[in-house]
């Protein structure tokens, strides 16, 4: 939760959500003196994309009009469920069905799940429908969320924040699964 000697030095705390203020009192009773605020997440409402924009930003990543593009956003890291997600995704996908596309838009935990994952994508009979982007810019992670068809946003161990990625697909109106 929040380090004692954190909360004791600051000047003001700032959350955007108030879990981690319930969590910061049940973590330490005795209190502290800084306030502690809540301030939304907020998320810059983008320029609407054309229909036409859209299809470029799917042609550039090498989509068709009769694909379906399912991705999740952000760093990926266990706490993502990025395995199930993957597994969920191959049992959708019938073997002569090729147009379901699964997009792991994000960097790759550099550790073992990230490792794991990374074998579990080679192995997958889903084979180049399978991408793990890489770290991305603004420009690029927006390209992605316009592709795409629909966004799978996991979360096991949830620190109660409202994920950045689910917020930026509903500022551009793409479903969003979130658990």
């Amino acid at each position: 939760p929040c380090i004692r000697r954190v909360l004791r030095q600051a000047t003001g705390l700032i959350s955007h959500s108030p879990f981690n203020l319930a969590v910061a009192r049940e973590s330490h009773p005795e209190g502290w003196r800084a306030p502690f605020r809540i301030i939304p997440q907020m998320v810059q409402m983008p320029l609407p994309v054309t229909m036409g924009e859209r299809a470029r930003l799917r042609t550039e990543r090498g989509f068709k009009d009769s694909d379906i593009v399912v991705a999740t956003l952000g760093h990926i890291a266990w706490t993502k469920c990025g395995d199930l997600l993957l597994a969920a995704v191959e049992k959708m996908a019938r073997p002569a069905q090729g147009n379901i596309h699964l997009i792991f838009a994000g960097e790759l935990a550099r550790d073992d799940f990230g490792e794991r994952l990374k074998q579990k994508v080679a192995a997958s009979r889903l084979g180049d429908r399978v991408r793990i982007t890489g770290y991305l810019d603004e420009a690029d992670y927006a390209g992605w969320v316009h592709a795409a068809d629909i966004a799978v946003q996991l979360r096991i161990n949830s620190r109660g924040g409202t994920p950045r990625g689910v917020l930026d697909c509903m500022a551009r109106g793409l479903p969003v699964v979130v658990n």
